[in-house]
């Protein structure tokens, strides 16, 4: 099937819940957990080196790779600006660990600290495959996908993401905690990949998205929950 979008999705923080960060304590597992996803129209995935060197040069950056959290206040101002004006749309989910400090996923092993970021993946997608499908003409439904690029983590197994997304498609309609669905037509199980950071721009762009989620200019910031408008369209 022909790829119509480009997902690219990175992290912030970490997957631990026994002792999570605080005011007084800082010692433990980070308080938030934030995932993003960069997206942007196949044909302009190829743009994606283009665009990093775009913000670079906002900020007059000569690293090879993008790393947001290590700029100054007013810089990091300029990468969302740069990005605002972009043909793309940023989704972000966002978690603080706090009120679920210690859980255990009864149905899981013990030892499984990655459904929490899988949680959090199928929510994320859950709009961002709304989105895809309000944008495929009718007559291309079904046919138009979505290519998903995780920037790549070591203590994940990617191959349980995609055996988590068959289960949800054979559980779709009967979901015991009544979630909404993710938009299963323009979902291609063949099209997942897992990549080192610094080997797509993409991903880089997408990190943008996490790192100040707070101050990003609001025409261009999907959040769980919550959906604002933007001028580009990807």
């Amino acid at each position: 099937m022909p790829v119509s979008f480009v997902a690219y999705i990175d992290e912030s923080g970490d997957t631990g819940l026994e002792q999570v960060k605080k005011p007084d304590d800082p010692k433990g597992a980070t308080e938030w957990l934030v995932l993003s996803a960069f997206l942007v129209r196949a044909e302009n995935d190829p743009k994606m080196v283009t665009w990093t060197q775009d913000v670079q040069a906002k900020i007059t950056s000569k690293r090879a790779d993008l790393h947001f959290n290590k700029l100054l206040p007013f810089k990091k101002t300029l990468v969302c600006s740069a990005l605002a004006t972009k043909q793309a749309r940023c989704f972000v989910v966002m978690s603080n660990k706090k009120n679920i400090e210690r859980y255990k996923n009864p149905r899981l092993d013990a030892d499984n600290k990655a459904w929490i970021y899988w949680f959090l993946t199928r929510l994320l997608l859950e709009r961002v495959t709304a989105f895809c499908a309000q944008h495929v003409p009718e007559e291309r439904r079904g046919q138009d996908k979505l290519r998903i690029i995780f920037s790549r983590r070591g203590d994940l197994t990617y191959k349980d993401f995609t055996d988590y997304l068959w289960k949800m498609y054979y559980e779709r309609g009967f979901q015991v905690l009544g979630y909404k669905e993710l938009d299963w037509s323009v979902i291609d199980f063949d099209e997942i990949y897992a990549h080192d950071h610094g080997n797509k721009a993409g991903l880089q762009l997408a990190a943008r998205s996490w790192s100040s989620p707070w101050p990003a200019p609001a025409r261009w910031c999907h959040r769980h929950g919550s959906a604002r408008r933007r001028t580009h369209e990807p």
